[in-house]
Order: structure tokens, then sequence, then C-alpha cells
């Protein structure tokens, strides 16, 4: 219980630093069967101390919504996870922002950055004990090393989600060399979305993994935005040295290419979550 609480001290303070510090306010759940929002922290399969997210409802919400998990990329959660969050929910979708970082200690500048896929299906396993939640229409969006994760969940069953699936796979900018699509896991449908000027993945590489995906009897789409940098949808540009991947990133953000990446998500999961349905 001490080392519990000592990891949960530890995420606390690194999400106030950056993600909000509201996320200070964390209420520890075995479920969300009372209708609980906001920062929450909540059991792990597989570790030993609690995982935090940060869960919000659309304004207004009558019946049952879908709902997005977002998971950050390797600078921790921050204005992607904020302004995508606010653009779903204006959608008529739920979010929930997850830290896979804080809970162990690691932040943007650690060498040792994780990438638990079972992080996404153990926010399912939660959201779908909220009342406000439809289970069947949870989906999770990754960015970068979270794009990543996202398409690896993908390959998460049932057996993981505490009987359910996620409903729909989207990443931004993965790097798509790094993982694999195969059969089985949710089997539900992945969009990929890439930019030709970026400087972790090329285009090839995510329409190489569609093919393998396809190939294996998987619903998977790719976009490739013209002239997009890694990171299009960020408040940053310039460089970065990545100390996890030993490599300098080039960032370049773009409100138009922002815009289409929205315009094309949300074709994609009306098809799927029908928010406002």
């Amino acid at each position: 219980m001490i080392k519990h609480s000592r990891f949960l001290v530890r995420a606390c303070l690194v999400a106030a630093m950056a993600y909000s510090a509201a996320a200070c306010q964390t209420t520890r759940v075995t479920d969300l069967s009372k209708g609980q929002t906001g920062s929450i922290a909540y059991p792990s399969s597989f570790e030993e101390f609690a995982l935090v997210g940060e869960l919000l409802l659309p304004e207004g919400v009558v019946g049952k919504v879908p709902a997005m998990i977002l998971v950050h990329g390797s600078g921790g959660r921050g204005y992607r996870e904020q302004t995508w969050g606010a653009f779903f929910r204006g959608q008529g979708i739920a979010t929930m922002a997850i830290d896979y970082f804080g809970p162990r200690g690691v932040t943007k500048h650690s060498s040792d950055q994780p990438s638990p896929a079972v992080d996404i299906t153990d926010a399912l396993k939660i959201l779908a004990t909220h009342p406000k939640i439809d289970a069947k229409r949870i989906g999770a969006m990754g960015y970068s090393r979270g794009a990543g994760m996202t398409i690896n969940a993908a390959g998460l069953g049932a057996n993981m989600g505490g009987g359910h699936t996620l409903a729909a796979h989207v990443a931004l900018y993965p790097v798509c060399q790094r993982v694999s699509i195969g059969s089985g896991g949710s089997g539900a449908p992945i969009l990929i979305l890439v930019g030709t000027k970026d400087s972790y993945t090329k285009p090839e590489y995510c329409q190489k993994l569609a093919k393998d995906g396809i190939e294996a009897g998987r619903d998977v789409t790719v976009k490739v935005y013209e002239g997009a940098y890694h990171g299009w949808d960020g408040d940053y540009s310039g460089t970065w040295y990545h100390a996890a991947a030993k490599v300098m990133a080039e960032f370049q953000t773009s409100p138009a290419v922002t815009r289409q990446s929205r315009a094309d998500v949300m074709k994609f999961l009306n098809r799927i979550l029908k928010p406002g349905s």
C-alpha cells in the first residue's frame, strides 16, 4: 500500500506539471458505477500501482454516449489531449486521457519510456462500468508512441478488456515499422494518419503495415498528408531530441492539417461510434 501511494503521489505531481493542476484531485475507484468524472486512479491488470486518467463527459449528456481513450506520446499528456478532448466532447464523445508515464515515474526526458498497450484495455474496462458510457462504443486514439500503443491494442481481445473490446483504433503519426497488425484481438477498424515530412516514420512504412493488416483480415485505412510533419496538431515547432529513440525529431504544427485530420477522424468515428445516436 505504501508503494502504491508513492506511485500515485508521483503520478499526481507529474500530471500537475504536464497536464493540469486539477489532476491532483484524484479519486480512487474500482468502478465508475456512481458516474464519477475528473481525474481518477483505477486498477491495473498487471502492475501493483494505480493507473491514472482524466474522464470528461460532453455537456448536455442524454442517455449513453461513446467514448475515446486518448493516449499521449513521448512528451507526456498535454496540449494534444486537451485540444482533441475538447473537440471530441463537442462532437458528443466522452474522453479519457490516460497517463502511462506518471504512475511509473517516467517523464519525457526518460530514456526508458514504456509502451504498455494493456493500459488502454484497462481504461476500457473501467470506462465500461460508467452509466453514461456505451461500453460497445469505446475507441482509442494515440499520438506517436501512444499511436503505436493504440495499434498494438488492436491485438488485445475481450479477455484483456474485462469482456469488452475496443470499437475503433486511431493512430496519429505512429512509428509504423515498430508495430504490427494481425488477426484476432479487437477486430475493430484501424485508421492511421501520417505526413510525408515525418522524420520518425515514412508513409510507405504505414502503407506496408496496413497491407499486412488487410491481408490478415483487418479493416485498416491510411491517410497521408502531403507536407505534414510529426506532431502537426501540437503546440510546438522545432527539433527535439528523443531520448528513448536516440534520434532528433522535427516537429512542425499545421492548423490546416489539424483541421483535415479532425475531419477525417470524425468521418471514421461517425461510421463506427455513431455519436448522437
